[in-house]
């Protein structure tokens, strides 16, 4: 990257932030709220990629949340990371918007209950990668998924099946369980969100609209 290019890209940043701080006015995100909702589509979880970071003012924050309840979310999400529970789990709860950590493969079994992200505050939550805790773990989610649901620190799921050898595959055919995870979900009555990740490499013959309505079928029918 030439000094010219992140020159550029410190200085647009820094307009972001000013406009961030000095902003008062949420109607054009109700506006954007109303537009998605009369098109029959919710806006369940938002994604700031540098909330929490270390050089983000309270400002900023405060908007942050701001745009979230604006819109309609029920939650932010962001890469776990216990640095950023400490500090976010305060305004969270002030604002009773969830942070939802989401995760990769680095994930373990016990991240969660042998670690400090709940002590936090009541809306930290997680945002589990059921696929990526497969290939990360060598284990299904299914446990895992029961442990924080029962605790009510689920607010979502990321719909996706893989291996434990890590290959991203159509569902029904990898390791994550994800009829069984539905189906608990289900059985257990719990509000959470359950969002399909189309990752998985799509066939020659098809397209990404036949495999988005196959995942969708897939999920009827584990839950029928």
């Amino acid at each position: 990257m030439t000094t010219e290019i992140r020159e550029a890209i410190n200085e647009k940043q820094k307009e972001l932030t000013d406009w961030r701080k000095n902003c008062t006015s949420m109607d054009a995100f109700e506006k954007i709220r109303e537009m998605y909702n009369k098109a029959g589509v919710g806006i369940n979880i938002v994604k700031f990629d540098n909330i929490g970071a270390e050089e983000n003012s309270p400002e900023e924050h405060e908007y942050m949340f701001n745009v979230a309840r604006a819109l309609g979310a029920r939650g932010i999400t962001t890469e776990l990371d216990e640095a950023k529970a400490k500090k976010l789990g305060p305004l969270a709860d002030k604002h009773e918007i969830a942070i939802g950590f989401h995760n990769h493969t680095q994930l373990t079994p016990t991240t969660y209950s042998e670690g400090p992200y709940f002590s936090h505050g009541k809306y930290i939550m997680a945002n589990l990668d059921i696929g990526h805790y497969a290939a990360g773990t060598g284990q299904s989610a299914l446990p895992l998924v029961e442990e924080l649901g029962s605790q009510g620190r689920l607010l979502s799921i990321h719909v996706k099946d893989r291996t434990f050898e890590g290959d991203t595959v159509p569902f029904g055919e990898g390791d994550a369980q994800v009829a069984e995870i539905l189906r608990l979900i289900k059985e257990k009555k719990w509000d959470i969100l359950c969002d399909i990740e189309l990752e998985y490499r799509i066939p020659e013959d098809s397209n990404a609209i036949k495999e988005a309505i196959n995942c969708v079928e897939f999920c009827k029918n584990a839950l029928s």
